[in-house]
């Protein structure tokens, strides 16, 4: 992932955690209940700090790597515009010398960068839920508890202790339905059964 995604991501959270702590503020009676939520929060923030932090450590290294073959290449090409080397077989060799260590360099920026892109990817993608909380932002929470439970916050928190508790996502879909009676087309229904597959 981009640099300048990470840090909309890391600012994305920040201002929820900052959302967070000022709805705390305001009803420090739900603090007790949702500080696990707050919590949940931090330590998101904080993953997602660390890959930032990977990433900036793997592009230094790739631009370590691309300045010394750059200056491989020039200190190469010194020695070849030497006049000793300058012979018309030395030139067809620094002709053929120059075109495979251009199409070398290129692949291998291209595989340090695809790799880079693909590790922190795949770190982002493979981190599997163990709490359905910490992938729902404070707006999504309100959301679900006003569309999707009626408003009802005690049944919105006993639904997610459900879900958290439940390893067979067959039945927590046969729950959405006949339960719940909801929607399966209804875009929020569709937003919360996302976050709940990350969790198998």
């Amino acid at each position: 992932m981009d640099n300048t995604l990470m840090i909309q991501l890391l600012r994305n959270k920040a201002e929820e955690i900052k959302s967070l702590l000022e709805h705390f503020q305001n009803h420090p009676n739900e603090l007790q209940n949702e500080i696990g939520l707050l919590e949940d929060r931090i330590k998101s923030l904080s993953k997602d700090f660390n890959l930032l932090q990977t990433n900036i450590k793997n592009d230094s290294e790739e631009f370590e790597l691309n300045n010394e073959k750059e200056q491989n290449l020039q200190g190469n090409k010194e020695i070849k515009d030497n006049p000793v080397f300058k012979t018309k077989k030395n030139h067809i060799n620094e002709d053929i010398s120059k075109e495979s260590k251009f199409l070398d360099n290129s692949t291998i920026n291209d595989q340090l960068k695809s790799d880079s892109t693909n590790i922190i990817s795949d770190k982002l993608s493979s981190q599997k839920l163990t709490d359905i909380r910490t992938a729902i932002g404070i707006n999504d929470k309100f959301l679900f508890i006003k569309e999707l439970f009626d408003s009802k916050k005690e049944d919105y928190n006993s639904s997610i202790e459900f879900l958290n508790q439940s390893t067979d996502l067959g039945k927590i879909q046969e729950w959405m339905v006949n339960e719940k009676n909801w929607d399966i087309e209804n875009p929020t229904v569709k937003q919360f059964t996302e976050i709940i597959k990350r969790k198998f």
